[in-house]
């Protein structure tokens, strides 16, 4: 019984490692992606205490990406991103009319994940991801009036973190590459401006604008290489 077992096993791993199970995406993994981003958040402004305004705005992204897949079901990544700022004209209901405050947020980031896939057939296949999002993030403020391009005041507040990334998607085959239509979805830290009164007294500090509750979203189109 013993002998028959050991023989069965040996002849199931000779199998697996015959030419015709043969894993065509193990090995390193190369990839361009382009990409929809989007960031949401909660806007405020000192000379409007108490009010909120609903950011979203959206831009152009890009990016690198490297790993190693194990096999066609798992795979890790990593991912450089960056793109253009996100911008957004804010309180335009609430401000004067001849008055101007215009967020615009940058976010560049370095990404590390695991990705998991099921496949349907040899073409096609859904695919998770779950990672870490290492991220640094810039938001402006350029505030004025329209009539007076002198009174143009341009204030700037950076700050970077690490948050968890999450990505679902559908892929297919065209040769040896993976083409890619993914959704991810991670967050940014509060982005907030303060104005240092006496350095002696923390009551003498004034907020002047604050971006909360951030996440950072994407759709994004890619391009996986891999190579033995």
């Amino acid at each position: 019984m013993r002998k028959a077992t050991v023989l069965g096993v040996l002849g199931l791993a000779g199998m697996l490692a015959s030419p015709a199970f043969a894993d065509d995406f193990t090995g390193v993994r190369l990839g361009l992606n382009l990409s929809s981003e989007m960031v949401h958040g909660d806007f405020n402004i000192s000379p409007l205490p108490g009010e909120v305004d609903k950011i979203s705005a959206s831009r152009f992204g890009y990016g690198m990406s490297a790993g190693w897949a194990l096999n066609r079901w798992l795979a890790f990544e990593g991912a450089l991103l960056g793109g253009s700022n996100m911008n957004e004209d804010t309180f335009t209901d609430q401000l004067n009319s001849n008055t101007y405050f215009i967020s615009r947020t940058d976010v560049k980031g370095l990404e590390g994940s695991v990705v998991g896939t099921a496949w349907i057939g040899h073409k096609f296949a859904f695919f998770g991801r779950l990672g870490l999002f290492a991220w640094q993030a810039k938001e402006r403020v350029d505030a004025g009036f329209f009539d007076d391009p002198t009174s143009k005041t341009v204030l700037t507040v950076k700050d970077n973190g690490f948050d968890p990334v999450f990505g679902l998607g559908i892929q297919t085959v065209l040769d040896r590459a993976l083409i890619r239509f993914e959704y991810k979805l991670s967050s940014i830290g509060d982005l907030v401006y303060v104005d240092k009164g006496d350095p002696n007294d923390p009551s003498d500090d004034t907020e002047l604008f604050g971006l909360r509750k951030t996440n950072f979203s994407s759709l994004q189109l890619s391009f996986v290489w891999t190579l033995r």
